[in-house]
């Protein structure tokens, strides 16, 4: 597999910061853009064209400068800029700039996202992204063999494919895409009738706001709360304050770190008002003998969480797609 031009960028980056010989990797940017123009024919086509930078546009995000997100300043910015309808613009993804002019850059998803604001703030019918896979497919491919790709998808079922409003949108399958996580770990908490006393949510919440830490999410009941993580948001000692904290500030009856953790998230515009759906997924995981640590249903009934040990991860997306797909 060829190595990404993202890669090929970082790599000559850390090159030219350690003062090394950057001839070589130049080549290898060069060639592959070369190669690209050559494949489509640009030098041939004499057109109008510009390089519009993110800083000339006044593309501005706020936050930290590696998990950046985007100023709503940014969408009359670049509304408001004049441009010459005969002219193609090359407009570089990846990078931005927040409001003291200094490189930031999103977390995830980089040029991806700078496209899609381009495409919201120019009011732009469709917005295609090529990225290096053939499609969004209902499972992971390294977990699934074949999975079935996803053709169309809505907002609140997971980016990706062709994102299609909701309204007349006609689900093809129960179940549109299956997704799993198994770098995360919990934080269970039992203590009797929590649900009454007034601010108990809000005191985990302030802690985790002291560290600066996020969840993923925070299902709960009558009597139990578990707030999960992402693993890499953590480390020993954040573990150790966080759990001291929480114990002496809300003394519960019950608290418990579990490490060995996974989840599952399984989505469609499919799955709403099917009665008997929980039943249909819990039954054949119960068949393999895997336990369920817990199980959540969003509100608008098109999602739902499945908590359960890592070993079992793998398995539980293969089960759930054997019997919804197969």
């Amino acid at each position: 597999m060829r190595t990404k031009v993202t890669d090929l960028l970082i790599k000559y980056a850390n090159f030219a910061l350690r003062k090394q010989n950057c001839e070589e990797i130049q080549e290898q940017i060069y060639s592959r853009y070369a190669q690209i123009g050559e494949y489509f024919s640009l030098s041939m086509q004499g057109l109008k064209v510009r390089l519009l930078t993110p800083r000339q546009a006044r593309l501005i995000v706020t936050g930290s400068p590696n998990d950046a997100i985007v100023n709503p300043e940014t969408y009359i910015n670049l509304h408001n800029l004049q441009l010459d309808p005969d002219e193609k613009i090359i407009f570089p993804g990846f990078y931005e700039i927040d409001p003291s002019g200094n490189v930031a850059t999103f977390s995830c998803g980089r040029s991806d996202i700078t496209g899609a604001i381009l495409a919201r703030s120019f009011n732009a019918e469709l917005y295609e992204n090529f990225i290096d896979v053939d499609a969004i497919f209902s499972a992971n491919p390294v977990i699934v063999s074949n999975p079935d790709p996803i053709s169309k998808i809505t907002y609140r079922e997971m980016p990706g494919a062709m994102i299609v409003p909701e309204t007349n949108f006609k689900a093809q399958h129960t179940i549109t895409g299956i997704a799993g996580g198994k770098n995360v770990s919990a934080l269970y908490l039992h203590k009797y009738l929590l649900n009454k006393g007034a601010g108990f949510n809000l005191k985990i919440l302030q802690i985790l706001d002291h560290h600066n830490v996020a969840y993923e999410y925070i299902p709960s009941g009558i009597d139990d709360i578990t707030i999960i993580f992402k693993k890499e948001d953590l480390n020993t000692k954040l573990i150790d304050q966080i759990y001291n904290e929480v114990q002496l500030s809300l003394n519960p009856d019950q608290i418990q770190w579990i490490a060995d953790y996974a989840i599952t998230m399984v989505v469609g515009e499919g799955m709403r008002d099917k009665l008997t759906l929980c039943a249909s997924i819990l039954y054949p995981l119960g068949q393999k003998d895997i336990s369920i640590q817990m199980i959540n249903q969003g509100a608008f009934q098109i999602s739902i969480i499945i908590g359960t040990k890592r070993q079992d991860a793998e398995e539980v997306i293969r089960t759930i797609y054997q019997t919804f797909f197969n």
